[in-house]
């Protein structure tokens, strides 16, 4: 009766060890709901929520606001000006000393007028001043999507990062309920007769490391919701994959020609390469003649001219022609100075380049072996399920051991956190790609920013 007992028992633990395990055998990817967060949403929510991006934006509004500063020295500069003189006269015979009659007085004198001004000629000074300025604020627009794509990233990662986590957690929480179901089971057969002690001892140590596993998953879990915090500005809700990759170069040069052209940390070294060539035109230019006009009217009410019917109008045309001829070795120094940074700059151009060549086959690599990664683990599953019940239907005939089915139990959750781990990182290997190229912008994935005055 007890042999029928522990039996009965034991069918009825196989039974729950096969319905845990098609929960498990489902896919770790799967949405979660109808309502779940899409990676398009959680970039949203970065792009409206993000302040490190906020900040970089703020950078370059203010560094595009700059250029017209730079532009006004070329353009014509109008003043006005009036001034007021109030004296008190009082005429008197220095002979007799006494005041002449109806002499003296108070007077008020006003004069205003208007004033312009135009550079004519500044030997390039002021034109290659602003297309320097020209040149950084392209610059700093590269700077701002290079950002947004680090950013862009990172929240990426956040996504799939939680993604993962819990994913492991749940598989770890899936083999916990496993190894205390066959606790039981293997108490129950110790209690009749059937196991041993050491069998009851390598369960209970197999439960332990799994409480132990579930308790690091959560930790991870926890960590991966921080930064989700962090960079997307928004507690992490039920996340879901995306149904498929993004569309990625179809080779390794079609990706090494598409970043040459659009990655904005080239596109930035580029840029400040011109802005370098043009500031030393500029500086050789402020050395050079530089021609100004100046044209002024003024007006001046004198009463005592009034008092005759007459006025005073002036209107001057003034050309001024500097020639700076010696300034102490002060031009020749800035002049060299200016070169030797356009010089440094340029070759800032090949240093980028080379780094994204370098980034590009890096992350192309990666995408490549992420796939046979994914189709490895996967094979490793489908071998490692076979031998598991392998390994059981063996333990049941005496041939295997407690300890041959709870390593055939734990090779199959490793290969099930593997292949999780995989196709987080052929998610991120394809978004990485994607930023070498240049095109994990809000632009180019057509990513709205959220409506956080709605939301809230």
């Amino acid at each position: 009766m007890a042999r029928y007992a522990f039996r009965s028992r034991r069918n009825k633990f196989m039974k729950t060890i096969k319905v845990i395990l098609l929960g498990c055998s489902l896919s770790v990817f799967a949405a979660s709901a109808a309502s779940a967060v899409s990676l398009e949403e959680t970039l949203s929510q970065t792009l409206a929520r993000n302040p490190a991006l906020a900040a970089a934006s703020s950078t370059y509004d203010a560094r595009y606001k700059e250029q017209f500063v730079t532009l006004s020295d070329m353009l014509p500069q109008v003043t006005a000006f009036a001034t007021e003189t109030r004296s008190d006269t009082e005429v008197e015979n220095y002979r007799t000393g006494v005041g002449m009659p109806n002499s003296g007085g108070d007077l008020d004198t006003d004069s205003y007028g208007l004033r312009v001004t135009q550079q004519l000629f500044t030997s390039g000074k002021n034109l290659n001043a602003f297309r320097s300025k020209r040149a950084e604020v392209k610059a700093e627009l590269a700077k701002l999507k290079s950002t947004e794509q680090q950013i862009f990233l990172g929240a990426v990662a956040a996504h799939f990062d939680v993604i993962q986590s819990r994913s492991v957690l749940d598989l770890r929480q899936k083999n916990l309920d496993v190894l205390e179901k066959q606790l039981e089971a293997v108490q129950d057969r110790f209690s009749v007769g059937v196991g041993t002690r050491t069998d009851v001892a390598q369960s209970r140590a197999a439960v332990a490391g799994a409480k132990s596993a579930m308790l690091g998953a959560e930790a991870t879990l926890s960590g991966a919701e921080a930064v989700y915090r962090e960079l997307v500005g928004i507690k992490p809700a039920a996340l879901e994959n995306p149904a498929k990759l993004p569309r990625l170069p179809v080779s390794l040069e079609k990706a090494i020609q598409t970043a040459r052209r659009e990655n904005p940390d080239l596109k930035n070294a580029q840029e400040m390469s011109k802005s370098g060539k043009y500031t030393s035109y500029s500086t050789v230019g402020s050395v050079l003649p530089q021609i100004n006009l100046t044209g002024q009217y003024s007006k001046t009410e004198d009463p005592l001219l009034i008092s005759k019917g007459l006025e005073s109008e002036v209107t001057s045309l003034q050309m001024n022609v500097t020639v700076p001829i010696f300034l102490g070795g002060k031009s020749i120094a800035a002049i060299s100075a200016s070169q030797d940074a356009s010089d440094a700059l340029k070759q800032n151009v090949h240093v980028a380049s080379n780094t994204v060549e370098r980034e590009v086959i890096i992350a192309w690599n990666n995408m490549q072996a992420t796939k046979s990664a994914i189709n490895a683990t996967q094979e490793q599953i489908k071998a490692s399920e076979l031998a598991l019940e392998g390994v059981r239907q063996e333990n049941t005939l005496g041939m295997r051991t407690n300890l041959d089915v709870l390593n055939a139990e734990q090779s199959l959750l490793n290969a099930r956190v593997s292949l999780v781990q995989a196709e987080r990182n052929q998610y991120l290997a394809a978004y990485n790609l994607l930023a070498t190229t240049g095109h994990l912008t809000a632009l180019r994935l057509r990513i709205k920013a959220a409506d956080i005055a709605k939301e809230e």
